[in-house]
């Protein structure tokens, strides 16, 4: 009678492998070398192909990040532009006060601020307006004028 429970079958065709009697014999796992070969191709055949679809994945991740940075520079490169044009009303003090530390910071900061607070300068301008305000009105220095244009440049490239 022929023990099924013991049966070794191939593992490339799944024909049924006869084991040496005996100890000391590791198991046989193909029926001849060739399959074991054709097995082998076949198992880095299927970890190439997984190898390769994760690098398309990883280069359409990839492709799709350079388009959105792309997007941003030149968005970027187009603040001193964007500057120039600029006649929105924006709410720069409040952009100042709670997105950029680093000029709130300066004595033009605090000072704007401070203006700002004793209702001064107003909530929302153009920055035209702004600057009017600060040079005849409020008689800043050129160095405070300048940081204020580097301050609202800032504030353009974080306003798309």
């Amino acid at each position: 009678m022929i023990d099924i429970a013991n049966e070794v079958t191939c593992k490339y065709c799944g024909a049924p492998i006869v084991q040496k009697a005996g100890k000391g014999h590791r198991q046989r796992q193909y029926c001849n070398d060739a399959h074991k070969m054709k097995d082998r191709r076949r198992q880095l055949a299927e970890k190439q192909q997984a190898a390769t679809t994760q690098a398309q994945a990883q280069i359409v991740a990839l492709q799709k990040q350079v388009r959105e940075l792309e997007k941003r520079l030149a968005s970027l490169q187009m603040v001193n532009e964007r500057f120039r044009n600029d006649t929105q009303v924006r709410a720069f003090g409040s952009w100042l006060e709670k997105q950029a530390k680093y000029y709130a910071e300066t004595p033009f900061g605090q000072r704007f601020l401070d203006g700002r607070k004793n209702q001064v300068i107003p909530p929302r301008a153009s920055r035209a307006t702004y600057e009017t305000i600060l040079d005849h009105r409020l008689g800043y220095s050129a160095e405070d004028i300048e940081t204020f244009r580097e301050a609202w440049r800032e504030m353009l490239k974080t306003q798309f």
